[in-house]
């Protein structure tokens, strides 16, 4: 892990990712450890991260969110399964009149862990931060929120995460352990799957504590488990980027093919059907269609396009991506 040291003195905050990372420059960042290693970036204090979210947001959105949204998750190892924390935690909040500061939340839920998914669809700030960061990404762009209270309060065990992460430390301190042992290479979401593959063993090769205005860095595949060392309560931001990847050209196909009725029609697969030549014909039509469509001359650039669009829908729904973001991809 290379680590750093933050200074407002020096920083030139020319974009959202350039704030981020200062002292590192971007083009470092990309060229060094983008995918790599873990960084560690310290030093910024408390308050560098209100422009995004205060805990007056996160217990504001808490309070605001539906009982049946699927953003709301709890974990309380001594209740039993995430289910059955979900459970305990949505009947606490069903009997809220007012929102809970975070000292209550620590007081009410000492032990566990709740989290906001994609909290940035509840707090416009969080959204605005997103969007900031859109143009140095070009990818699809999520942010969780995670409130810890309790000794060895932990929303996961040791895991690793199919998407890159900056973790955002807004208030409080929370250790990290990180390893570089059986690192997965290139995962997606659900492949492979986590216990189909070695877990990294203790000690972690990184252990590091995170206290307010600092950054972590942690790229997908890098096994990681966060936990809280005291009693004092923990809220952290999870940045969750997935960019764009070759196979991600299967999603772009499905879309086409959806398009044609044709290709939407029930194939005759069961036994009480005589539908083999159908089902045949049908079959090859589909990759007749598929073979010539990668085939075009613009399917590289229509493909990419749609890769963008996917980013660009995930924080402005409203806009299109330019001719020039095409280009450049």
């Amino acid at each position: 892990m290379q680590k750093f040291v933050f200074d407002e003195t020096t920083a030139e905050h020319t974009t959202a990712l350039a704030e981020l990372l200062h002292p590192l420059d971007a083009k470092h960042f990309f060229k060094d450890y983008w995918d790599k290693q873990s960084i560690l970036i310290q030093g910024g204090g408390h308050g560098r991260f209100h422009s995004i979210m205060t805990e007056a947001d996160f217990v504001d959105a808490l309070y605001k969110a539906k009982l049946s949204s699927p953003s709301l998750r709890y974990l309380q190892k001594s209740l039993g399964d995430r289910q059955e924390s979900l459970d305990y935690f949505l009947r606490q909040k069903a009997t809220w009149v007012e929102p809970h500061s975070t000292a209550q939340l620590a007081k009410d839920f000492h032990g566990g862990t709740m989290v906001y998914v994609a909290i940035e669809n509840a707090v416009a700030s969080v959204k605005s931060y997103c969007r900031s960061i859109f143009p140095d990404f070009k990818s699809q762009i999520s942010i969780n929120a995670y409130f810890s209270a309790g000794r060895d309060a932990s929303a996961f065990d040791a895991h690793f995460d199919p998407q890159d992460v900056f973790i955002l430390q807004l208030e409080g301190q929370k250790e990290w352990q990180l390893w570089n042992q059986n690192r997965v290479t290139n995962p997606i979401s659900g492949i492979p799957k986590s216990k189909s593959v070695p877990q990294a063993k203790l000690p972690a090769d990184e252990t590091v504590i995170l206290t307010p205005g600092d950054v972590l860095y942690v790229p997908r595949g890098m096994w990681h488990w966060p936990r809280l060392l005291d009693d004092n309560p923990s809220l952290h931001l999870t940045v969750t980027l997935i960019m764009p990847r070759p196979v991600d050209v299967l999603d772009w196909l499905k879309v086409v093919m959806s398009e044609d009725e044709t290709f939407r029609a029930s194939l005759p697969f069961s036994s009480y059907q005589d539908g083999a030549v159908e089902r045949s014909a049908s079959l090859n039509q589909a990759i007749r269609f598929l073979t010539e469509t990668l085939a075009s001359p613009e399917a590289k650039s229509i493909a990419a396009a749609y890769m963008l669009q996917k980013g660009v829908r995930s924080i402005m729904p409203t806009l299109e991506p330019t001719p020039e973001d095409n280009d450049e991809l």
